[in-house]
C-alpha cells in the first residue's frame, strides 16, 4: 500500500483489518539502535488562506529499541483530501533524522482498489466496493 525508504528507516503502511496501519523498520541490517518516531497531522488551507499549512493538533509518539515498530494505530482518513501527515523518525544514538509524508486518503483508496480487484486481507475487514 505504501512503502518509503529514507536513510536507515523504512516506513510501510500495511493492511490491518481493512485499515492502514504504520510499520517502521530499520533498512540497514544491524541498525538496532533506539529510535523515536513522531506522527503529526497537517492541513492545507484554501480560500483566503490558500497556500498556508496548519498543524491539526494530532500527534502520536512511539519509541523503538531497534528492529521494527508496529504503531498499533489505524491511520484512518479524515475525509478531507487536503490533510496529510508527517512522520519524523530519529535514531537516538546517531542523531539521524528522516521525514516521511503520508496521505491516509490515498492509502485507503489504494487499499480499496486492491480489495475490489480480488486481494482479500487477512482478518475482519470493512471495505466496500460499491
Amino acid at each position: 500500500y505504501g512503502l518509503e525508504v529514507r536513510g536507515s528507516f523504512v516506513v510501510r503502511v500495511q493492511d490491518a483489518a481493512g485499515q492502514p496501519e504504520l510499520l517502521v523498520e530499520r533498512a540497514k541490517s544491524g541498525a538496532d539502535t533506539p529510535f523515536r518516531c513522531t506522527y503529526r497531522g497537517y492541513r492545507h488551507l484554501g480560500g483566503d488562506f490558500s497556500g498556508n499549512t496548519i498543524y491539526t493538533g494530532f500527534k502520536r509518539v512511539w519509541h523503538g529499541s531497534g528492529g521494527k515498530l508496529e504503531s498499533g494505530m489505524s491511520v484512518g482518513p479524515s475525509g478531507n483530501p487536503s490533510e496529510f501527515d508527517v512522520m519524523t523518525c530519529r535514531d537516538l544514538d546517531t542523531g539521524e533524522v528522516q521525514y516521511f509524508r503520508l496521505q491516509p486518503e490515498k492509502v485507503l483508496a489504494n487499499m480499496k482498489e486492491r480489495y475490489c480487484a480480488g486481494f482479500k486481507p487477512i482478518g475482519p475487514y470493512d471495505i466496500s466496493c460499491i
